[in-house]
C-alpha cells in the first residue's frame, strides 16, 4: 500500500503525507477487523457472485478514487501552508548538522517521519546460566504442529491484544490527545528531547530523555532512570512522572506497537527495544552502567528484568506493581475451560517469568506492592494472592538460601502474604534488630563476598535467623498506598536497598521518612 501512494503521490507529497498517516492507519486497521462482518453481509445481499461482482468493483474504484483524492487534498493543501513548508524544509534538511535536528525537535509529528537518531549494533551476550528462550516449551515435532498452530493464532488476534491494551490502534487514538499534552510538557517545561531508536529487529523505538546532569536543582541528576511502562502505559503520561519529580535524570520509552513505536509488543521485540534503549543510554547519551536505575511498572517488570539480566552491571532495579510469573494472573482471569489453552499460549509465546530473569541479576532489587493492587492479584481485594510476594519469595530463596529453615520459611510467608498490620506484627515478634542485622551482614560481606546467593545463616540459631529474614524481606519489598493504577508520588520514589558493602560500607534504607543513605 506504502509502495502504491508513494508512487501515485510522488516522492515529495508523499513525504509530506507520510508525516501524518494516523487517520489512514486506523481506517486500514478497522477495515481488517470489521472485514468478517462486511464479508457475511455481502454473501447475504448475494454480491459475492458473478452478478454481484461488477458492482463490488465500482464501489472498491469509487472507494479509492475518495481516499486517493483525500490523500492529495492534504498533501496540496499542506504544501500550501507556509508554516507546513518550513517544517518540510526541516525535515528534509542534512542529517548530520545539529541546528536542523533541533528545530526539528519543535515540532510533534508522526514517528514514523522522524529521522534515526540511534541505530542498535550491540549483540547482546547471555549469561552464563541466563535464559535464553522466550519459550519454556521444548520442540513437540509434528504432534504438537496442531496446538502450535491454535497458539499462534491465539496470540497473534486477541492474546496480544489483552496482554498489552495500550497497542491496540483505538485505544491509541483514544489517547493521542493525552499523549500529545503529555509529550509537549515534558519538551517544553522540562527541556526533554524526542530520539527515534532503531532496535536490531527493525522496530522504530519512541524515547524521551530529559537531562538533569547539569541542573544544579536536582542532586539526583546524575543518576539515568530508565522506564518501562505498564500494559496500557506511555512514557508521556506514565511511569516518568515519579523519577521526573524526584530530580533523576530520566530516559522513557514506548513499547512496540504503543504510541510513536512500531512493531509488535512480544517477548522477542520487547528484548530488542529494551537492548537498543540500553545501548543508546550507555553510548549516546553517556551514562555508566552502574549509574542507571531500572524502574518498572507492572508488565514493565519483564523488560526491566531483561535488561538486568543481560546488563549486570546496572545500578539498581525498581519493580513497581509487578509479578513473578504473567501466567497465574492470565489463568485466573480466562473462564477455567481455557486453562490448557492459556497455559500453552503463555508458554510458547508470552511467558514473561521476571523471577526466573532476576535470578541472574547481581545487583540491588526494590519491590514495591500496592495496598489496594486489583491487578496483579489473583484474587481482588486480597492482599496475600499479590503476585509481587511471590516475586519476594522466590527472590529471597535465591538470594539467602542458608536462611530459610522450616521456622524462618513460615515466618518469612506470613510477612510476604500480610497487609501492613501483619507485617508490623511479624517484624515485632520477631524482634528485628536493625543494627544486628547490618552488623552481621557486613561482616560476612568482609569475610566471603556480596555475591548471591549468600551463604549466611547457617550456622545461626533459630531467633537471629528470623530477624535476619524479616530484615531482609522488609528492605527488598515495601508497600505504597493505592491501587495499582495510583500515580506515585515523586517523594516515595527510592533507590533500591544494597548490601553493606563491608563493615564501613553503606546500606539503602527504604521506609518512607528514612534519608537515602545510613552510614
Amino acid at each position: 500500500m506504502g509502495s502504491l501512494i508513494r508512487s501515485f503521490l510522488g516522492p515529495e507529497l508523499y513525504r509530506v503525507y507520510k508525516t501524518d498517516t494516523t487517520a489512514v492507519r486506523l481506517f486500514y486497521k478497522t477495515t481488517v477487523w470489521t472485514s468478517p462482518l462486511v464479508g457475511a453481509y455481502l454473501l447475504w445481499r448475494g454480491y459475492l457472485s458473478v452478478d454481484g461482482a461488477a458492482s463490488l468493483v465500482r464501489f472498491a474504484g469509487w472507494l479509492g478514487a475518495l481516499a486517493a483524492g483525500a490523500a492529495v487534498l492534504r498533501a496540496f493543501g499542506r504544501m500550501a501552508n507556509p508554516q507546513y513548508r518550513v517544517f518540510m524544509e526541516v525535515l528534509g534538511g542534512d542529517a548530520t548538522d545539529p541546528e536542523r535536528r533541533r528545530r526539528l525537535a519543535g515540532y510533534d509529528f508522526d514517528m514514523a517521519a522522524w529521522p534515526i537518531d540511534f541505530a542498535a549494533q550491540r549483540v547482546l551476550e547471555i549469561p552464563a546460566g541466563g535464559e535464553t528462550l522466550t519459550s519454556s516449551l521444548s520442540d513437540e515435532g509434528l504432534l504438537g504442529l496442531p496446538t502450535r498452530l491454535l497458539t499462534y493464532c491465539v496470540v497473534h488476534t486477541i492474546g496480544r491484544r489483552l496482554m498489552y491494551p495500550g497497542s491496540i490502534g483505538f485505544m491509541r487514538s483514544l489517547l493521542a490527545p493525552a499523549l500529545l499534552e503529555g509529550r509537549t510538557r515534558l519538551v517544553e517545561e522540562l527541556g526533554g528531547k524526542r530520539h527515534a531508536l532503531l532496535a536490531r529487529d527493525g522496530n522504530r523505538i519512541d524515547t524521551m530523555f530529559v537531562d538533569r546532569r547539569n541542573d544544579g536543582n536536582s542532586p539526583n541528576g546524575k543518576t539515568l532512570v530508565i522506564c518501562c511502562e505498564g500494559n496500557a502505559g506511555f512514557y508521556e503520561i506514565g511511569a516518568t512522572s515519579a523519577p521526573l519529580e524526584a530530580g533523576y535524570s530520566v530516559l522513557g520509552w514506548n513499547h512496540p506497537g504503543f504510541a510513536g513505536s512500531s512493531g509488535v509488543p512480544l517477548p522477542e521485540s520487547e528484548q530488542s527495544a529494551i537492548a537498543a534503549v540500553m545501548e543508546f543510554a550507555e553510548s549516546q547519551l553517556g551514562f555508566r552502567q552502574q549509574d542507571t536505575i531500572l524502574y518498572a511498572w507492572s508488565i514493565g517488570g519483564y523488560t526491566a528484568s531483561w535488561a538486568a539480566m543481560t546488563h549486570p552491571g546496572v545500578g539498581g532495579v525498581v519493580l513497581d506493581a509487578t509479578f513473578d510469573d504473567v501466567l497465574p494472573l492470565a489463568v485466573a482471569r480466562m473462564p477455567p475451560s481455557w486453562n490448557s489453552l492459556v497455559q500453552l499460549t503463555c508458554r510458547r509465546h508470552l511467558d514473561l517469568n521476571n523471577s526466573r530473569l532476576l535470578r541472574h541479576y547481581p545487583g540491588p532489587v526494590l519491590l514495591i506492592r500496592r495496598s489496594q493492587d486489583e491487578v496483579i492479584t489473583v484474587t481482588e481485594g486480597e492482599v496475600g494472592t499479590n503476585r509481587a510476594n511471590d516475586l519476594l519469595l522466590q527472590l529471597m530463596e535465591h538470594r539467602f538460601p542458608s536462611l530459610l529453615d522450616a521456622s524462618s520459611r513460615r515466618l518469612l510467608e506470613r510477612w510476604a502474604r500480610g497487609d501492613a498490620v501483619i507485617q508490623a506484627e511479624v517484624l515485632s515478634e520477631a524482634g528485628v534488630d536493625d543494627e544486628l542485622c547490618q552488623s552481621l551482614l557486613a561482616s560476612y560481606v568482609s569475610e566471603h563476598s556480596a555475591s548471591y546467593p549468600l551463604g549466611i545463616g547457617a550456622d545461626m540459631d533459630s531467633g537471629t535467623r528470623s530477624q535476619l529474614v524479616i530484615y531482609l524481606a522488609s528492605r527488598l519489598m515495601i508497600e505504597m498506598e493505592g491501587t495499582h493504577c495510583s500515580p506515585m508520588s515523586g517523594s516515595f520514589f527510592r533507590l533500591p536497598w544494597n548490601l553493606p558493602q563491608g563493615t564501613n560500607g553503606f546500606v539503602y534504607v527504604n521506609k518512607p521518612g528514612d534519608g537515602q543513605t545510613d552510614n
